[in-house]
């Protein structure tokens, strides 16, 4: 299957702009935490849940942002990756079209 990663930046400097999304960000990990029902959940609950669906990751190049983009890529979801570094988004998407091989 084509690896289904697209790798931009994101620019942003208004910091009521920055503040909703680090809000929506919130309430979108609380969707997926309850969707994937937690720690220890069967990865195929995950993929059930995530698999075919499109995956917005700020912060993709790096620490949790990047785990979640190879978790989210594993269980089939399209991830749009973003952050600030275009060279480590680059890096991230290579590892995932290398695992899509």
């Amino acid at each position: 299957a084509a690896a289904q990663v697209a790798a931009g930046a994101t620019l942003l400097a208004d910091p009521l702009l920055l503040g909703s999304l680090a809000g929506i960000c919130g309430v979108v990990a609380t969707i997926a935490g309850a969707a994937w029902n937690g720690p220890g959940a069967d990865d195929a609950d995950f993929e059930k849940a995530f698999g075919g669906k499109v995956v917005w990751i700020t912060g993709a190049s790096s620490g949790i942002g990047e785990a979640l983009v190879y978790a989210f890529h594993k269980a089939g979801a399209r991830v749009v990756l973003s952050a600030r570094r275009v060279s480590e988004l680059e890096r991230v998407r290579d590892a995932c079209v290398r695992e899509s091989g």
